[in-house]
């Protein structure tokens, strides 16, 4: 099963808000990999499997949470991801900087007749669902 990137809407009347939700195309295929890579790492975790066989379940994984081939993501990784940004992600708490982050932000003005209000105080936007 192969599983996209996609774009998602996000809206806040609070700009530090807008900034730590506008995410690029960019970090977003770089915390799915490196995401890739802690799952693979995990899964192999007290396993007696080779270096090559792990390196082809991480790339293999990476494709399948971002829709490009394995060769587009170990290049990706390889060349795009700063070593930092590596060493630290913890699933997108540390983003690799893109400059093109502004043009992902946009004001808009929203007229909504009977919105649902939720109350996501302590909670993660991605825990929230809507049925």
């Amino acid at each position: 099963m192969s599983t996209t990137i996609r774009d998602t809407n996000f809206f806040s009347d609070d700009e530090s808000v807008a900034d730590f939700f506008a995410v690029t195309e960019k970090q977003s295929y770089a915390s799915a990999i490196s995401r890739s890579i802690s799952i693979v790492f995990d899964a192999y975790a007290g396993e007696n499997a080779s270096e090559d066989e792990i390196d082809k379940a991480v790339w293999k994984e990476a494709s399948n949470r971002t829709g490009k081939s394995e060769e587009w993501c170990k290049h990706f990784w390889e060349t795009e991801v700063p070593a930092e940004y590596k060493m630290r992600d913890d699933f997108g708490y540390d983003r690799i900087h893109d400059e093109n982050v502004v043009n992902y932000k946009y004001p808009v003005f929203l007229n909504m007749k009977d919105p649902v209000y939720i109350d996501g105080s302590e909670l993660r936007a991605d825990k929230i669902l809507i049925l």
